[in-house]
């Protein structure tokens, strides 16, 4: 059970986040916060050092998120030679993954920084990659218990999967509005881009 002071934190937490999503980071106050949650300034500094500390402390419960909704569904997207399931299946993870969007870019942003407090992206990507390497050691067990191939397919995995959907996530809308292009053609431009490269890849390998 949370206690009173465990529970304003939360409130904190849950409105910085709906701050965040709104009006942006840098848009955002504390006072917006505070008058969000029904309290005065100082008690967000009593339970957080400033703006940063709130971000930071946003990302474990993402973190929480993404580890609940992996253990719940399967994300192994090379299960199937169907190419249009497999689209589908990463066009839910989008959607899934969307609703923290403001966060996900947060995470991005402190990923560039140095310091192990801003590790939060690459657990993230740990969580996903580790579970969908555990279903293809499944059909090749070998290719897990040899650490080259292992370091590999991490880097593989982080760099032509998981990091062109964050940057999506965090970057497909304002492309678009650039550009004068719309969400959708947005989506299936990225998804056409994904399924020649990272999936189509995969799919060749199955069959060798």
């Amino acid at each position: 059970m949370r206690t009173g002071g465990e529970k304003t934190r939360q409130k904190i937490l849950e409105a910085a986040e709906r701050q965040f999503s709104k009006k942006g980071f840098d848009a955002t106050s504390i006072g917006a916060i505070a008058k969000e949650v029904g309290v005065n300034k100082g008690l967000i500094y009593y339970h957080f050092t400033d703006k940063d500390d709130i971000s930071i402390s946003l990302f474990p419960s993402i973190i929480d998120d993404v580890t609940e909704h992996v253990s719940r569904e399967s994300l192994d997207i090379h299960s199937t030679a169907d190419v249009g399931a497999m689209r589908e299946k990463i066009r839910a993870e989008i959607r899934f993954m969307e609703k923290h969007r403001k966060i996900l870019s947060l995470m991005l942003m402190e990923a560039l920084k140095d310091g192990d407090k801003n590790d939060f992206l690459f657990r993230c990507a740990e969580i996903i990659m580790n579970r969908e390497m555990e279903s293809r050691s499944e059909s090749a067990p070998d290719q897990a218990a040899d650490p080259k191939r292992y370091a590999r397919l991490v880097v593989y995995e982080f760099f032509t999967g998981f990091i062109p959907i964050i940057a999506c996530i965090a970057l497909g809308k304002r492309m678009g509005k650039h550009f004068h292009i719309d969400a959708d053609t947005v989506m299936d431009a990225f998804l056409d881009a994904f399924q020649a490269s990272h999936l189509s890849s995969h799919i060749k390998e199955e069959l060798v």
